[in-house]
């Protein structure tokens, strides 16, 4: 695991700081975003190899590494509030989760920059949302379910409605003001067929398809994603002032699993053999990818590489803002 972010990535002065958060809308502020975040605290089974995206170390072990913003999927099983990703419940009290942030934002979060952000939705069993709003409010965390309210809402703005009795910034907002840009066919692995994307460069590779560094194949899904991003950045920040995403994650399909499993990998395991996470940084860092605007980046095992990530995309948002 990488170490956790420190403070050379906060290196602009109060000043500018400050001015970049007045003048900076919320969904145009950079956040790396923990990808289906409660898989964390999931095991190391086989069924947990291709539903675990982010590594051990819980919220708080996430927001070491980097993350501002958590894909939060609540669920009710067996009467306790707890998470899920799809069909697979992730058995860790919510409450639990929630006490890590708040107590790691009151120690870490008390600046604009560092407002966390949870996107929460995709509520499964019985009275689930409500719930999460008593959670909420028992923790003292605002919560944004109306889309309305984040027209024309800065950074500053919304770290102020995100302060804690503690001094942390926690700001909730309903995963329906978020735009994900979910495509599912951006997957590490696969089979080439013809008719999908530049058939000649397909007819060139073997059937199977990898993502991995080693992989002769590897610039099939490479181009595809960052195709994608560059496709996202293009379309730029909705104008309503909803959030929105770049999902820059290997995806999960029928076909990445089986490929995948050959090959003895894991959603992990797929990032750490592609090293996507570096790749984007680099990309970042040369300009190949425009982030100027980005908002929510929402990757996979954010502790491979996510503070230098983080540090990337606040470095590039500063160029463009001061």
């Amino acid at each position: 695991m990488s170490a956790s972010i420190g403070p050379e990535v906060c290196s602009a002065s109060p000043s500018n700081m400050l001015a970049t958060a007045a003048s900076t809308l919320l969904n145009q502020h950079p956040m790396i975003m923990a990808h289906d975040a409660a898989t964390t605290y999931l095991g190391a089974g086989l069924v947990d190899r291709w539903a675990k995206t982010q590594p051990d170390g819980g919220f708080a072990g996430l927001l070491g590494c980097g993350v501002r913003a958590f894909d939060l999927r609540p669920a009710v099983a067996s009467g306790v509030l707890v998470m899920h990703h799809g069909s697979i419940t992730v058995d860790h009290p919510l409450a639990s989760a929630l006490d890590e942030v708040v107590s790691w934002a009151n120690a870490n979060a008390t600046s604009a920059e560092e407002l966390i952000v949870l996107s929460t939705g995709d509520f499964t069993g019985g009275g689930c949302e409500a719930a999460v709003e008593q959670a909420f409010a028992a923790r003292n965390i605002t919560y944004l379910s109306d889309c309305a309210s984040l027209q024309g809402l800065t950074l500053a703005a919304a770290a102020q409605r995100a302060v804690l009795p503690g001094g942390g910034l926690v700001l909730a907002v309903s995963m329906g003001c978020v735009s994900s840009h979910y495509q599912p066919e951006i997957a590490c692995s696969g089979y080439t067929t013809s008719g999908v994307a530049n058939p000649p460069t397909e007819e060139r590779l073997p059937s199977q398809y990898t993502c991995y560094s080693d992989s002769g194949s590897k610039q099939l899904p490479l181009q595809r994603m960052w195709s994608y991003l560059a496709n996202v950045s293009a379309a730029g920040p909705p104008s309503d002032g909803t959030l929105y995403g770049h999902q820059a994650l290997w995806q999960e399909s029928d076909a990445s699993v089986a490929v995948g499993a050959l090959h003895g990998s894991s959603l992990l395991s797929d990032e750490e053999r592609s090293t996507l996470n570096a790749l984007l940084t680099s990309r970042v860092g040369s300009g190949a990818w425009d982030v100027s605007r980005a908002n929510l980046v929402e990757i996979n095992n954010v502790c491979d590489g996510g503070p230098a990530l983080l540090a990337a995309l606040r470095g590039a948002r500063r160029v463009v803002a001061v």
